[in-house]
Order: C-alpha cells, then structure tokens, then sequence
C-alpha cells in the first residue's frame, strides 16, 4: 500500500534519526568503550539512508503499484474470491448457452430443445476472402479440403485468430454457442478454458466512442450482475495469461460500413494487448470485406451434407418429442425416428425443398413447420413465405438489429416480389445489376424516404436472398424463391390472367402451382383453361392443380372422364399416349440430384402409367398385381429386363426430341438408397449396364439377391412337391402296373409267387393313394386271377385285401394326371424299361420310412440329376424360354416334347401356373436332365437343370412379391 507525502516525511525522520538513537540507547556500555566504531556505523547508517531514498524516489511509483497488486492477491487469496466468481461465470455462461437460439422464426413449438440435443458439428474449411458464397444456399466446388470442426483449430499450443465466414443461417453463431459451451462443461485438458462470447452489434456504440476501450473494461460492463462481484483485474490476469477463448460473433451486423472498419481495428489491438488467447471472429462475407481481420485464418461454414441433414432431424425430432411427451422411453424414440423418416421422405421426393437443407436454419424451419404445420410439402408455400421474411427481416428485428436501409419488411418483400415477377415474364435467371436497378428504382419511387436502388440491393444481398453468381449479376439464392415471390406478386397485383394464358408454359408450372397453394385463390380459371388447351403440359398442369384443392364440380368431372377415357380397351391410340404423357409429367416431377449431376426419380412406375404401356404395346403382362382407375396406383412390380428396357424406349416415344429417360445406373440406385428412406432401400430395381447388355438388376447389399436359386432350394421345392402332389403315388402305380404285367406274363409257375409278393409290398404303403388306377390294375391282373389257385391262398387273401384298400378313397385329380402324362407315367406298358425311370420309381419307395418317402424322393432325384446342395443358380428370366427350346431340341423325346409345348406358354408369361401345379413343369425338368445325364447329354442336363431352377424361382416370386424388382428412371 502507498504512503501519502506527510507519511514519507515522517518515515524518513524517524529513519535517519530514531533508529540510531534507539540502538545507542540500548548499547550505549558497547559505545562508550568503542567511540570511533560506533561513529563510523552511524556516518555508514546515515549514508545508506541517502542511497535507498534516492532509490525509493526513482522507482516509487512502480514499487507503489506492485506492493498495491500484492496486497491485493493477499486479500484475494484470502477471500476465495476469485474461484467462487469463476464457478459463478461458467454457470452463467452454461444457462445463457444451453438453448437452441430460435429467435425470428415464425413457426416454432412450445418447446425449445436444449442446443446440445441437437447440434450437429458445421464443417469448416480454410479459404480466401473472396471466395466464401455469399448467399444462404452455398454450392460446393467439386474439389475442396477435407471437412473440419472448429475444434481442429482452436485450443491449440500456438494461439489461433480465425474469421469464420459463411452466409445467414449457416450456423455461425451456433458453432461459437456450442464451443463456449464445451468450454465450461468439458474443462479438462483445456488450454484455454474461459470462453467469452461478445456479441458485436451490442457493443460497437461503446467501442466507437472509445477506441481507447479495453477488452476487460468492455467485459467487466458486458457480465451480468452476479452474487459474487468480479475481483478486481480478474479478467486482465485471464486474458494476460492466455486462459481465454475470445469469441465475437457477427462483425457483419454492425449496420454502417465505418463502425465495422472502427471495430475491427479494435479487435486487432485487443489481439496485440492479449496475443497469447484464441481469437474468433464471425461474419458474412460481405460484411466482412470492409472489416478485415489482420493476420486471420478465414475459414468457411460449408453446407450441411446429407449425413448432417439426417443426424440434425433426427435429434430435433427426439428432442422435441421427449420435451412433448415428458417421456425418455423406447416408444418415444421410434416414434422420432419414425417422425423423422417421414420427413426425410418427404424431401426426397421434392428437390426444391431438400436443396434447402443444406442451410442449418432453413432446415430448422422446415422441421418447425413440418412438426407444427403439418405435412411438405403440401405447405411448403407457408415455408417459402416464411423463409423470406426470416431472411429479410424477421431475424433482424428479433435481434434488435439498426436496419440497413430505412424500409419497414413487409415493403422489402413486396420489392422483391415484383421483381421476381418481372423476371418470370422476361424468362430469364438472373439480371445484370444496372437492369436490376432500373426495376428496384421504379418501385422504390413509390415508397417514401429516399433508399437508393444500390442501398436495398446491398441489404438484400447481405440478407442471402440475393447472391451476385458472377461479377455484377444477380440471381435468388434458389430459384424457387423467386417463383414464390412471383407468384405472391401475382396475387397482390392480381396478375392471374398471365398464369392463365401461360398454361401450355412449363416455364410457369411451379409459379403457377404456387400461386394456387397461397390462400383464398381460385383453382377453377386456370383449370378451365388448361382443358381448353388440351395439350401435354396443360393436362398435367390441370391435374396437379386439382390435386387436394376446390374445384367446381363439372371441371373435376371433365378431368375423370379425360383420364378415364385412356384406359377404355377401344381408347383412341393417340389420346391413351397423350394421358400417358400427362400421368409420366406427373409421376416424374420430383428429381433426386446425384454427386455426378445426373438425376434420378426416387418414386417407381405406377401402375396405371404401365397398364397404358401394355395396353400401347401388347407386352407381356407383370408378374406382380396391376391396377387401372378407378382403383388406387400401385407400385409396379415384377417388371422383367426385357420389359424395363422396352417400358423405358415407350416412355421416351411419347415426346418428340432426343431420349430423355433411362434407367439408373448401379452408382445412383446406390446414392438414391442412401439417401432417402423410400422403395430403393426395400426393393431391387432394375439397372443401366452397358449399351448393348440388358439391364442388371440391384438391391442393397443387406439383402438377398432376388435371381438366385441354390440346391438347397430346389430339394426343399421337390420335397414340397412329393408331399403336395399324388406324384409317389403315380410313381408306386407305374412300379405296380410292371409287377402286374410280369404276373400275367408268367405261366403260374414258381416265379408267380416272388412277383405277387413285390405286387403286395407295393400296395401295401399305397392305401388309398391309387384309388384313381385301380380299374386300371385289376383288367391288367385279369388273365391271371383264373391262376389264383397256383399261388399261396394266404398270399392270394392278402393281394385281394390290398386291392380293396387301394381301392377306397377318392380318384386322382386332373394336375396330378397331368403331371403323370408329363413324365411319361402313361407311356405304354415296358417291363424293361430303361434308367432312369427304374431308379426314380425306387426313389418312391424307401425302404421302411414312409414319413421320409418325400424327403428321400427329393435327394434321390435331384442326385441323378446331377444337382448337389452347393449348386447356385443365378437366373436370367428373359432367357429361359430360349434356354427350355434348346434344351428340348438337345433332347428329342416323347417327354421332352410334351414338356416343351407345357412350360413354354409359361416362361413366355401366355399362360399362368398356380399352386401345385409347379410340380408338373419342374419335375419333368428334372427327370429330363437326369435322362439327359444318363445319355452322356451334359449341356442338355445343363439346360433342364437351369430351367428346374428357374420355374422354382418363378414359383416363389408368385408366392413372395417381396422378391419382385421395380422401374426407377433417370435423366442426364
């Protein structure tokens, strides 16, 4: 502590004086027997006094305030109060940052979900000034860095100063939220862990009134009053030390061009002060280009990407619900998830909105309105409305941001509306800045105040709604922006007659189909004249404006009779192709863009659209159901190649021009899987290859592929048939007919007896299984029943006792007949029949399990067939027709024959198989290859083998639609 003048004084003389005489009194017997010492350590004494006097007065100010500053830390210390005001700012600072910020939104629910329930890391990257997109829908270059959190960059040993650029609602302030946030919870291992966040527009009046101002003076006023007052220089010890992480957010906001120049020359000095902190500065481009930071790293907010999207509406939707429902439970979670996979969906299938995720604050929106407002994008009118007004002038206000130009919002967006509305009518993108001007100042005459066209200009491109995509050109952040404005211009200017005369315009489609989703407009003028013009694009214009609105009575009535009359089966050619065009424009609105520009529809072909393709062409039809009006469109299912290719050529006759539709390649069925939560990630699709190769079918890799067959399949497919069929009883009947024929061929001799006794071990497991062949067998036994008296009566009683057993029950069905005639059953009687017959006969009858007879049946065959468990088969359907012609041509049998003139009206989809009756075209599949097998024939068993398989995967696509492919287009 300092000493005022009349202390020193006194100190010096009580020095220079007291002290001596108070030792000479108290040695004063010393003294007086050594006078002369004592003289000379009084003249040193006195002489010391003179020298540390001098001293005292050089450098008595400075030791004055390094005795105050150590007073100071001592009564600090002993106080504690420094650590109870740093637990008292970090609890400050963790209540003031834990909310989602959501000021300025028009929707919003009535909870707000905590930040770090839904913060979702914004990537940086480093980049020049220049260079950072101003508007608030960025795009990226094809090649830039990796992606980086903020993290990366700061907290580092040598201390960083960052300016983070990005274009409104990109997520700056929320990315310096979230890390001063983590610098109070997650302290250890920190380098820097006091976050102070400043924002600039608050502050920038004190600064540029006094330049001189210091970081800890402006901090010291910017606290909030505590229960525990700052110690003094608290905060001049944390920032001279280093212990600071200083984040300023939004340079950009300080409304006049000169008091951002005069702040950021303030930033510098405070980093110069205080160099050994990390500094980060955010801003918009724009703002920042009059307001550079000296020696900064700039780095850029980039678009959220769509694992960002995904991961950021899945935490909104988990945090809301619980804050909904007061609930943490497992059904809340899948409800979220499933809120938010519907959303996800929802955007898939409409680009223009999806485009818009990429801005965390528009995404916010859309999950806002979604949850609050119901459905996208039914109210993506309502979204783009709002979105205009956030951007333009709703945030500011919230923020209590000074205007740029002194023009109230409502009138900003009225600007802005004529002017998109002028340049729907010139048909153009973008205008150069003077034409642009010419349009502002013609409006802006009409306001009061003196705004130049440059001023609004300069706020409007500041504002992100505007971006200058080239030098002095100016086009919206995203042309749906403008056709929404465009078409609010049209409703407040009543400039619906231009709508109505430009109807067989796509130019104005998605302005006009706009328009009609703003409140309180008629659909009926636009309708009526889109049936007066009749064409393509009108008729699909007139359908998607009926679609979920009014409409007066007689004008939905003359839609249905339009759309109906296409599918009459004596429809006008010419009419059916023009409402296929109508139904393809409407189906194939919505695009997925991919990473390499192409562009795919993520819905499939309906069902009507395809019953006008087969109806145009004559193709065969689909192996999975199909619908025409009035019923419901479905998704079209099992599509072969041959009819994916051919629909797709169809389509493309439709309008005159080059091709314009394909199938997708594998890479963008993959992209369009991954990307959204819709058919593609359930099913297989069909698939581009190379121009002269028939397309590949693809699913997900999670999944079975659709077109194969295995051995294990094919056993378990004739297992099912042995059981299901009276085939083990026709195969027994074949072995008893040859036991009967040798029987009456004998002379009732000693043989006769062996031979009735393989009669009755036949019939003795068949019971009532031949009731429809035992006329049959008692006319073949006929000639040796007069003989009956050579054989053993026993055995004759047990023959007869049989013959009544098989005889009970009743007679085969007509499939099971059929199946006897295809392999060849009811060929004339030979006793010597050849292999494989005889082998396969035996198959039927396992010796002592007749529970395994199927089982055994199955191995059996598919063994001398030449099939072993580990066989796989992966097969082309549009080739099995071709394949059972050269097979049976390979094979020229009587049985071969018939089963050729049975499959192929099958395989050529003329005829359809329903049940057991499957057996009868696979079985003689594989007794064929067996035979072919049995006469050194290999590619003919080849063949059989192949189409066995094929008919059994043919059999379980009918039984399973799960397995049946579907039809994605794509566009260049």
């Amino acid at each position: 502590m300092g000493l005022p003048p009349p202390g020193r004084a006194l100190a010096g003389v009580l020095a220079a004086v007291g002290v001596p005489a108070a030792v000479a009194t108290g040695l004063k017997h010393l003294i007086a027997h050594h006078p002369a010492a004592a003289v000379a350590l009084v003249v040193a004494y006195e002489l010391m006094l003179v020298v540390v006097a001098l001293l005292i007065r050089a450098a008595g100010k400075p030791l004055d305030r390094r005795l105050d500053q150590l007073g100071d830390a001592f009564d600090v210390a002993l106080s504690r109060q420094p650590a109870r005001y740093r637990r008292r700012y970090r609890a400050y600072v963790r209540a003031s940052l834990r909310q989602l910020d959501s000021k300025g939104l028009a929707t919003i629910g009535p909870f707000s979900p905590e930040l770090g329930e839904v913060y979702v890391d914004v990537a940086l990257t480093p980049r020049a000034p220049g260079e950072v997109p101003t508007g608030a829908l960025a795009e990226e270059p094809a090649q830039l860095p990796p992606r980086r959190a903020l993290s990366d960059f700061v907290d580092r040993e040598r201390p960083a100063v960052l300016a983070v650029l990005g274009g409104p609602g990109s997520g700056k302030t929320t990315v310096l939220r979230r890390m001063a946030y983590r610098a109070v919870t997650e302290r250890r291992g920190r380098r820097r862990g006091t976050p102070v966040m400043l924002a600039l527009r608050d502050h920038a009046p004190a600064i540029v009134a006094d330049p001189a101002l210091t970081l800890p003076a402006l901090l010291r006023t910017a606290m909030p009053d505590t229960e525990v007052a700052e110690p003094p220089g608290w905060w001049a010890r944390r920032l001279r030390d280093g212990d600071c992480l200083v984040l300023l957010d939004g340079l950009d906001e300080i409304a006049r061009a000169e008091d951002r120049t005069a702040v950021g020359a303030w930033i510098e000095r405070q980093m110069s002060v205080y160099p050994r902190n990390d500094y980060v500065v955010t801003s918009r481009p724009l703002g920042y280009e009059t307001a550079r930071i000296s020696g900064a790293d700039v780095l850029w907010v980039r678009p959220f990407n769509d694992g960002q999207v995904t991961r950021f509406l899945r935490n909104w939707y988990l945090a809301t619900e619980r804050r909904a429902t007061g609930s943490t439970g497992p059904h809340v979670t899948l409800g979220a998830e499933q809120n938010a996979a519907d959303l996800l969906e929802r955007l898939a299938v409409a680009p223009a909105l999806y485009d818009l995720t990429v801005n965390p604050l528009l995404l916010t929106m859309i999950a806002n309105v979604h949850r609050y407002r119901g459905a996208l994008p039914g109210s993506r009118a309502e979204l783009y409305g709002e979105i205009c007004q956030v951007m333009l002038y709703r945030r500011q206000e919230a923020k209590k941001l000074q205007p740029t130009v002194d023009i109230p919002g409502a009138d900003k967006e009225t600007l802005l509306a004529c002017l998109a509305y002028t340049m729907m009518c010139r048909r153009v993108r973008d205008l150069p800045r003077e034409g642009l001007l010419a349009v502002l100042r013609t409006q802006l005459a009409r306001l009061p105040g003196d705004v130049t066209g440059e001023d609004f200009l300069t706020d409007v491109a500041n504002n992100g709604l505007l971006v200058e995509r080239e030098h002095h050109v100016y086009a919206f952040a995203h042309h749906t922006f403008g056709e929404y404005l465009a078409a609010r211009h049209i409703v407040t200017g009543n400039h619906s007659r231009t709508l109505v005369r430009n109807v067989d315009d796509a130019w104005w489609r998605e302005t006009t189909l706009l328009y009609l989703a703003l409140p309180g407009v008629d659909a009926d003028p636009i309708v009526r004249a889109c049936l007066r013009a009749g064409s393509l694009t009108a008729l699909a214009l007139a359908f998607a404006a009926a679609a979920g609105r009014p409409l007066a009575p007689d004008l939905r009535r003359r839609l249905d009779d339009t759309l109906m009359l296409a599918f009459r089966p004596d429809a006008d050619p010419a009419h059916r192709r023009l409402i296929a065009g109508v139904l393809a424009a409407e189906m194939l609105s919505q695009w997925i863009a991919t990473p390499a520009g192409s562009h795919v529809c993520p819905q499939p072909i309906t069902s009507h659209l395809y019953t006008l393709f087969l109806r145009d062409t004559g193709n065969p039809p689909l192996e999975g159901p199909l619908t025409a009006p009035p019923a419901r469109a479905e998704m079209v299912t099992g599509a072969w190649s041959g009819d994916a290719r051919a629909f797709t050529a169809w389509l493309n006759s439709l309008h005159a021009g080059p091709a314009v539709y394909r199938l997708p390649t594998e890479e963008e069925a993959r992209y369009v899987s991954g990307r959204t939560a819709s058919v593609v990630a359930q099913r297989a699709v069909w698939t581009m290859r190379e121009p002269d190769r028939p397309p590949a079918v693809w699913h997900r890799d999670d999944r079975p592929h659709v077109h194969t067959v295995t051995g294990a399949d094919l056993r378990r497919a004739v297992a099912a048939d042995a059981r299901d069929t009276d085939v083990l009883a026709q195969l027994r009947w074949f072995r008893i007919r040859g036991a009967a024929i040798a029987l009456t061929r004998s002379q009732a001799t000693a043989e006769t007896l062996p031979l009735a006794r393989e009669l009755l071990r036949v019939l003795a497991p068949a019971g009532g299984l031949l009731a429809g062949h035992v006329r049959d067998l008692e006319r073949a036994l006929h000639p040796v029943l007069p003989h009956v008296h050579v054989l053993d009566a026993n055995l004759a009683l047990d023959l007869a006792a049989a013959l009544r057993r098989a005889g009970t029950g009743a007679t085969a069905h007509d499939h099971d007949r059929a199946l006897g005639h295809a392999l060849g059953l009811d060929a004339p009687a030979d006793a010597d029949r050849p292999d494989p017959w005889r082998p396969l006969v035996e198959a039927a009858f396992p010796p002592g399990d007749r529970a395994g007879a199927a089982g055994h049946f199955a191995r059996s065959l598919l063994e001398r067939a030449g099939l072993t468990g580990t066989a796989r088969f992966v097969i082309d359907l549009d080739a099995l027709s071709a394949t059972a012609r050269d097979a049976c041509a390979r094979l020229p049998t009587p049985v071969s024959r018939r089963f050729a003139e049975a499959v192929t009206p099958v395989l050529d989809r003329r005829f359809a198989v329903a049940g057991t009756s499957w057996a009868a075209l696979r079985l003689p599949a594989l007794v064929l290859a067996a035979e072919a097998e049995h006469r050194g024939l290999p590619a003919a068993g080849d063949r059989f083998r192949q189409l066995a398989a094929g008919l059994t995967l043919l059999q379980e696509r009918a039984d399973d639609h799960t397995r049946l492919e579907t039809i994605l287009l794509a566009r260049a």
